[in-house]
Formats: structure tokens, sequence, C-alpha cells
């Protein structure tokens, strides 16, 4: 079962949820201040905690690093690990000087929340083997701790329709389900 929670929501001014098969959402109003408060978010988690607090197995998935504080409050609250999927690397000129030996000082300061979701994830996920080395050698995150799961594949003039003969044809387990992405491919992705 997925949850999606949208912070900042715009288009209404209400707390509300919608159910749609197997996702639900979860809209949370934009405040009316735009200044930055940790209370907003803490706020935010405790409104979904009032709801889906019965539930069990919860992990928490932050795809940006300005989701952290978010995904701090709902860790506390719901117990659960948080698992982080780094898209791309901020500062990641500085990165590549320093990996192919470039002498420079390398520059991790530029992204704060970035830094801190890294340490704070329980597990994180990023698309290139590039960013799991900076993140392994350049924020001293545990191996362990990151996978690398890539963008896609390239594009296939002809598929078979029969979803079991592609799982087997791309080395899955037939009883796996699997998830596609689709998105942006840049060079500070890694």
């Amino acid at each position: 079962y997925v949850f999606q929670i949208y912070l900042h929501y715009t288009d209404s001014k209400e707390f509300s949820i919608q159910k749609n098969n197997q996702v639900t959402s979860v809209y949370i109003p934009e405040k009316i201040n735009k200044e930055y408060d940790k209370k907003y978010y803490k706020r935010a988690a405790q409104l979904v905690f009032c709801h889906f607090h019965n539930l069990a197995n919860y992990i928490v998935h932050a795809n940006m690093p300005d989701q952290l504080y978010m995904a701090e409050e709902m860790v506390k609250l719901f117990n659960c690990p948080l698992v982080y999927t780094l898209h791309f690397m901020e500062n990641y000129y500085s990165y590549f000087d320093q990996i192919t030996g470039y002498n420079r000082d390398i520059d991790i300061t530029g992204d704060v929340l970035m830094k801190a979701m890294l340490a704070k994830a329980d597990h994180i996920i990023c698309v290139t083997r590039f960013s799991h080395r900076t993140i392994v050698e350049q924020y001293k995150i545990e191996s362990s701790k990151v996978s690398v799961i890539y963008n896609g594949l390239e594009f296939i003039d002809e598929l078979s329709n029969d979803p079991q003969i592609l799982k087997i044809q791309y080395g899955f387990l037939t009883e796996e389900r699997i998830l596609w992405y689709a998105g942006k491919l840049e060079t500070r992705k890694g």
C-alpha cells in the first residue's frame, strides 16, 4: 500500500485525503506565511499519524533533501526506517574534480539538507555507480547502506507483450513486481 504526501499543497486550504485503488494521497496545505518553520513539518506529520497510526510496517521514502524535516518527524512518530533516493549530486563538479584527481578542494558544504538526509537515512538509493562512490568516499556512508538502481533501459523497438516473458528476458523472477521509472537524465545525476 502506498501513501503519497503532498506538502505545501496550494489547490486547497484544507487537509484532505483521497484514495485511489492501492494509493492514498494526503494533501497538506501550504502555510499562510512562507517563512521556514520546523513546526509546520511536525504538525503535518502529526496529522498524518492521527489518520494512519494503526497501520504497520511503514517505510518513509524521501525523494528530495527538502523533505528532511517531514521525514524526521514521520520516522519519530511511526518508528520506522527512512529510505532516501538521491536523484542527483548537488555539487557534481566538485566531486568529479576530486575523484578524477584535479587538485582543488572539494566543496561538499553546498547542500546542508542533502548531507543531513544522507546521514539520517537507514538506506540510500542512487542512480549511478559514480553517485554510490561519492556517497561512500566523500560523505563517509557505509557502502552497505547504499544501493544503485539505474534509471532505465535503452529503447527497444520490439518487445513481447507477455509480462512473464519480459521478466525472464531481463533477469527477474516471474513472481516479482517491477516498478518502471521515466525521468530526466542529466550529467549532475552522476
